[in-house]
């Protein structure tokens, strides 16, 4: 497993293959998508493979996201380019999308 960032709480690494179904079904999530594009099984796994190209490329990405010590994805954090031209590109994208199970959780 390649680790992007790991903290006492969460671990930020690279896309596995079994990280597809769970989070196909965070991206299904109609809490967690609220203020994003919902997305089908389909879109989940091409927005992946996009993170994928994206970190091969610039060395960075949204990563996926778990608890040290657990195996399931739990989501999504990081950081990609703004791929469309507008008055502040270019630019740097924060972005995260987490399950909801996880939302305000502090584990110490």
């Amino acid at each position: 497993m390649s680790i992007a960032l790991q903290t006492p709480r969460l671990v930020l690494r690279e896309w596995r293959d079994g990280d597809h179904a769970p989070f196909a079904e965070i991206c299904a999530d109609p809490g967690v998508t609220e203020w994003l594009l919902p997305l089908n099984r389909a879109a989940s796994n091409a927005w992946i493979a996009r993170m994928q190209a994206h970190c091969a490329r610039y060395g960075f990405c949204q990563w996926a996201v778990e608890l040290p010590g657990e195996p399931a994805v739990i989501g999504a954090i990081g950081a990609n380019w703004v791929p469309h031209q507008t008055a502040f590109t270019p630019a740097v994208e924060l972005g995260w999308r987490l399950a909801r199970p996880y939302w305000g959780v502090v584990t110490r």
